[in-house]
């Protein structure tokens, strides 16, 4: 096992680095922590990487290459999460794959924590961040399969409070439960989820093939942005929370009351519940306004805890009440 490659492949920030259960831990990474993930040996022994760096130094360097302005941030890996059940989320990830195998690109899926799966693809080079993001929102488009959690999220830190961004759990931590957080096996087939063939650690090492940089911008290049929405028109509600969670429709409720299921990601949950506001109203089982719909959804983050520290935090409860198309 060379915890080096590994360390090389997974690069990201080093002065800053994730819990599994959600903390940020501030603080210089070294080899050591590489060592630890992957072997265990102390009670963080699990690291999650922030992605993204920022380089004025690399901006320069791409701006001349490229021949345009780069802004200053990159990223060595990107990775999509697919979290909507072991079922349901194992084929849109393999059709992911089989997008990216006609495009030439090495993707790999990842069984996470949680119920669903990672998809990985890497860089051979520190490249823009934009580049990454866009080359998995091409795969997303050609497999059909609709973009949640995609990473690098930001492309831009400076409008962030701690100006670092999202961190992703790694695989092959030595802590993970037995056949969780592992890399599993394209070949299988999507029938026998719950007996997916892990992949070893050095197994895959060997054969992770980091994509060139030209091949990631011509994938990029291929993704077709949507067309803009008009804009919801947001009015804040005179009501309080406790009367408009009465026009929430069972699952709502539950799902405002009781937030994301274990193993479940805060955002998708939240854009979930925003969904689910929507349809009420145009099923004509509730009355929410949109603005009706933010209070509750700003509500439910304050106590989950995934924007409300944000600089961009209502920016991001905005847009998913915009995306819910009220």
């Amino acid at each position: 096992m060379s915890v080096e490659q590994f360390a090389k492949l997974f690069a990201g920030r080093t002065d800053a680095f994730g819990a599994v259960w959600g903390e940020s831990i501030q603080g210089e990474m070294g080899d050591i922590d590489w060592q630890r993930h992957l072997e265990g040996g102390r009670d963080v022994d699990s690291l999650g990487i922030y992605p993204m760096i920022e380089d004025p130094e690399l901006s320069r360097t791409w701006t001349a290459r490229l021949g345009r302005p780069v802004p200053d941030y990159f990223v060595k890996w990107g990775c999509s999460d697919i979290d909507d059940g072991y079922e349901k989320s194992l084929p849109l990830a393999r059709n992911m794959q089989k997008a990216a195998e006609l495009l030439s690109l090495d993707l790999w899926v990842e069984r996470t924590k949680g119920k669903g799966y990672h998809c990985w693809l890497f860089a051979d080079e520190w490249v823009p961040a934009e580049v990454m993001r866009r080359a998995l929102l091409t795969l997303h488009q050609l497999a059909g399969v609709r973009p949640t959690e995609v990473n690098p999220k930001q492309l831009d830190l400076s409008t962030l409070k701690r100006g670092l961004g999202n961190y992703i759990n790694l695989p092959y931590a030595a802590s993970a439960p037995e056949g969780k957080r592992v890399m599993i096996d394209p070949e299988q087939s999507v029938v026998d989820v719950l007996g997916l063939a892990p992949i070893a650690l050095d197994w895959f090492l060997d054969r992770v093939r980091p994509a060139q940089f030209e091949q990631l911008y011509e994938v990029a290049s291929i993704y077709v942005a949507p067309p803009k929405r008009d804009t919801v028109r947001i009015v804040e509600p005179d009501a309080e929370i406790e009367q408009l969670t009465k026009k929430l429709s069972g699952l709502a409720f539950k799902i405002w009351k009781e937030g994301p299921l274990d193993g479940r990601d805060r955002s998708t949950t939240l854009a979930r519940l925003a969904h689910l506001m929507a349809e009420g109203k145009r099923d004509g089982k509730t009355f929410l306004t949109p603005g009706e719909g933010l209070k509750l959804l700003r509500h439910a983050d304050s106590v989950w805890g995934k924007f409300h520290d944000r600089v961009d935090g209502e920016e991001q409860l905005c847009m998913m009440i915009e995306k819910a198309e009220w």
